[in-house]
This record gives structure tokens, sequence and C-alpha cells, in this order.
């Protein structure tokens, strides 16, 4: 096999794990770590994307919470498109929250952005939203709340808006050196394996032909003797 078939072969195939590490392994995530304290056992959180069509539940992701005033983390995975705005609602009913970490993170855990309670900007059924003096944000929920919700803000102003394209550069880069690694992993791979296949068979082959030639060298001089 021609070394430029090796190179082709290595190219595909670095492409195509690149593609699915790009798309599925390293997207990025909304995070939020947080305890909640209500009259129910659980409860369920949603985040809404704002892709260019407001907020509905396609551009949506959602995530049980337990409400047993214990710390737990919730993981919403973005969109693969250009955001404008994200909602959180923490709760769909009357509740007591404490958001002990609110950031983005890269598929490799990697903090990418942390927010603060200057990002939180109450929508609907938020009573207060507090900043304590440990550092955590406590949420209360108006009485009989049915769907509280805060918009999340970024500063500057608009930087929301162009986070895709600043996600778009963080993910080309990295995209090009594990690419680029996996080209180097499967290139040698297959020229190895290449090679210790050859040598195999060329030992093989040797092997095979030495004890043709013996016999025949044997059935030379029998014939010989018997004439």
């Amino acid at each position: 096999m021609k070394l430029f078939t090796i190179f082709i072969i290595a190219l595909i195939l670095a492409a195509t794990s690149s593609y699915y590490y790009y798309f599925q392994i390293n997207r990025f995530v909304f995070q939020v770590e947080m305890a909640v304290e209500s009259e129910l056992e659980s409860e369920i959180a949603q985040v809404f994307f704002d892709i260019g069509r407001s907020y509905n539940e396609q551009d949506s992701k959602v995530a049980r919470v337990e409400c047993d005033n214990e710390d737990q983390v919730l993981s919403f995975a973005f969109p693969i498109k250009k955001v404008k705005y994200i909602r959180f609602d923490p709760l769909q009913n009357e509740g007591k929250i404490v958001l002990k970490g609110i950031k983005i993170v890269t598929g490799q855990k990697k903090e990418f952005i942390r927010l603060t309670i200057d990002d939180l900007m109450p929508l609907n059924d938020i009573q207060s939203i507090i900043r304590q003096n440990d550092g955590t944000i406590a949420l209360t929920t108006t009485k009989n709340a049915g769907d509280p919700s805060m918009l999340l803000k970024f500063s500057p102003p608009g930087a929301l808006f162009y986070l895709k394209e600043i996600f778009s550069f963080y993910y080309l880069k990295e995209l090009f050196t594990f690419g680029a690694k996996l080209f180097l992993f499967y290139f040698l791979a297959i020229a190895l394996s290449l090679i210790s296949f050859k040598t195999s068979f060329n030992q093989e082959s040797r092997s095979k032909k030495g004890p043709e030639k013996t016999l025949g060298i044997n059935s030379s001089i029998s014939g010989y003797m018997g004439k």
C-alpha cells in the first residue's frame, strides 16, 4: 500500500473521530449547583435557550431536582446554534433555593464563564434574590408560585449574543489539536501494522519456499541415481 493511501485513510479516520468529538463529547454545558427546600419531594428545573425563536419547549433542557435541601449539580447541554439569551426556571412551584454556583463549563469540565448575582434578572414569581455572606445566592419564590423564572445576563452587555462565536473559536482550536493528534496516531498505527504484516508474510513465504527447493533437489538426485 502506498504512503499516500495510508495518509488518506488516516485523514478520513481522524476527521470522522474529530467530528464526533466536536459535536458530541465536547459540547459546552450550563451548570448549576444548588440546594432546594420545598414541600414537594422533587421538582423539575428547565433551561430555555433562545436561538432566535424566543423561548419554547423544543429549545429547552430539563433536569430533575431533589427538594431535600442537599447540594446537587444540574447540567444542561448547549445547543449547537447561536444563543441570544438564556432563561432559567429553577422550579415549577413555590420553594426556597440556595445557588452555590452558576457557570458554563466545557465538555472537559473546565470553567469557561461564572455568573454572579448581578447576572440574574427575575422574570416571574421570584420574590427575592439575596447575596449571602458566604458568597451563595438565596432565591425565594412568591407564595403559590406557578412558574418562577429568571433571565441570565452577562457582563459586558451583549456578550451572550456572541457566545456561540466565542465557543466556535474555542472549539476550532481544540478540534484542530485533537484532530492532528488523532491523524498522527492513525497514520503510525496503520503504517506499523502494514509493515508488521508484510514482514510476517515475507517470512512465511520464505519458509514455504525452502522445503520446496530442497524437495526439488532431492527429486533430481533420485532421478539421476535411478538412471
